[in-house]
C-alpha cells in the first residue's frame, strides 16, 4: 500500500520523514495473542489494520514492529 502524500499525518500530526507517535493505547496481552494468531491482521500504532510486519498508509508501524516481536 503506498504512503499517503500529505504534509502531516492525519493521526499524530507529524510531518513526512519524522517518526510517528502512537495515537492508540499499547495492546494488552490478550490483544497481542489475538493479533499473533490472526495470520493476516495486526494494528498499527494509529489503529489502522496492517500486516504483522507492516506499516499503514500514514506511516505508522505495526505494534509488533514497535514492540520488537518481529
Amino acid at each position: 500500500m503506498p504512503l499517503v502524500d500529505v504534509e502531516n499525518c492525519e493521526s499524530c500530526g507529524r510531518a513526512k520523514g519524522e517518526r510517528h507517535i502512537a495515537t492508540t493505547t499499547r495492546p494488552d496481552m490478550d490483544e497481542i495473542e489475538d493479533m499473533m494468531f490472526d495470520t493476516v491482521n495486526c494494528y498499527a500504532t494509529d489503529g489502522c489494520d496492517v500486516e504483522q510486519d507492516g506499516m499503514c498508509e500514514h506511516g505508522h508501524l505495526s505494534w509488533f514492529r514497535i514492540m520488537g516481536l518481529i
